[in-house]
């Protein structure tokens, strides 16, 4: 039996495996279209099964390094670099300008934030919709539209062209499998 010292703190119960699907689609998807919601979940689903950034549990791909940006960056105020207005927020036709920044450094800061975002995400009103469909999909028993059902099992990438500053090697038009919602998805060449 292991002693635990009356100050020490329990380790935090993990989640099941369906909430954290639930948190990473809601984390990334929670506007967009029941669609889109499923083809997020999806996405992540592949991931996991073809061990594409991912060491196969839905835990381990939605944390993996850089991989989701809900769990690893953040977007943050663009400032001003130079001049009088030095440090103050850039605004350009009276819309304050962001940009996406790194927030967390390692595996345990992606943890804590996760922990941190399901606390928030299951207080928010698409909780019980991301978590429904992300259900669904992961009992193989979401159906979804036509460009839902253009997605294959090596659908393992997605982006949103209108929230990037530039497009990745990886969305090249010859791997593009559809557009759903806001999103583009795409396979991976080596997938």
């Amino acid at each position: 039996m292991t002693a635990v010292s009356p100050n020490s703190s329990p380790p935090p119960v993990s989640p099941p495996p369906a909430d954290w699907l639930a948190l990473l689609v809601w984390s990334e998807a929670r506007n967009q279209i029941a669609d889109g919601i499923a083809a997020v979940a999806k996405v992540a689903l592949n991931r996991g099964a073809l061990r594409f950034y991912s060491d196969g549990s839905i835990q381990g791909t939605m944390l993996a390094r850089d991989q989701f940006s809900g769990f690893w960056f953040d977007r943050v105020p663009t400032l001003e670099a130079d001049g009088p207005n030095k440090g103050k927020p850039v605004v350009i036709g009276g819309v304050r300008q962001t940009h996406y920044a790194r927030v967390c450094f390692t595996a345990a800061d992606a943890l804590a934030r996760a922990r941190n975002m399901l606390t928030t995400a299951r207080a928010d009103v698409a909780w019980s919709k991301c978590q429904r469909i992300s259900g669904e999909v992961l009992a193989g028993a979401y159906e979804g539209g036509s460009a839902y059902r253009k997605l294959t099992s090596r659908t393992v990438n997605y982006l949103n062209p209108h929230a990037v500053d530039h497009m990745p090697v990886w969305a090249a038009p010859s791997l593009l499998d559809g557009i759903v919602g806001a999103h583009q998805f795409y396979h991976a060449a080596s997938a």
